[in-house]
């Protein structure tokens, strides 16, 4: 019965030695990356950010500007009925214009924000097989995503912060 102890207890002993080493080799490295941070923080997002609102802050004065003829021409409009057209069709004109200049301000952020997803998914792709990563996960509180926790050592978003140029 001893020597059954034994050799059970020895073949456990070798079976460890040499199958331990390879189910090391399986590890699966996993890091965490917070996608959200990056498109508003990555010197390429911020950049985008600038020009959409430089762009949004020139179609507002040229708004205001067609706003406050408007104005004038609704004073007008009071004292004359030709004047009361030519004001209730600027306004319609000038009421499609803002429905536009909105929609057109939204495709372009949209548009932009799609872009510069795909780019960053790509550029995390490339850096979890540049380091052997063989899983990561989304981390954005806005995401609700599935990580429920993981330390600052596991987290990639900075590396990543700083390819997105």
């Amino acid at each position: 019965m001893k020597r059954i102890v034994s050799k059970v207890t020895l073949f456990s002993v070798l079976s460890f030695c040499f199958f331990a080493p390879s189910s090391l080799e399986a590890q699966i490295r996993i890091a965490t990356v917070d996608v959200a941070r990056i498109l508003n923080e990555s010197p390429k997002a911020l950049l985008q950010k600038k020009r959409l609102d430089q762009r949004s802050a020139k179609l507002q004065t040229e708004l205001e500007e067609e706003r406050d003829e408007l104005r004038g021409l609704e004073s007008e409009a009071r004292d004359s009925s030709d004047v009361a057209k030519k004001y209730r069709s600027a306004s319609r004109d000038f009421a499609r214009k803002v429905k536009d200049a909105e929609e057109d301000l939204k495709s372009d952020f949209l548009d932009a924000n799609r872009r510069l997803t795909a780019e960053v998914l790509t550029i995390i792709e490339d850096y979890s097989k540049e380091e052997g990563i063989d899983l990561v996960l989304n981390k954005s509180e806005a995401s609700k995503g599935p990580v429920l926790f993981a330390t600052k050592m596991a987290d990639i978003t900075d590396k990543i912060i700083e390819r997105v140029k």
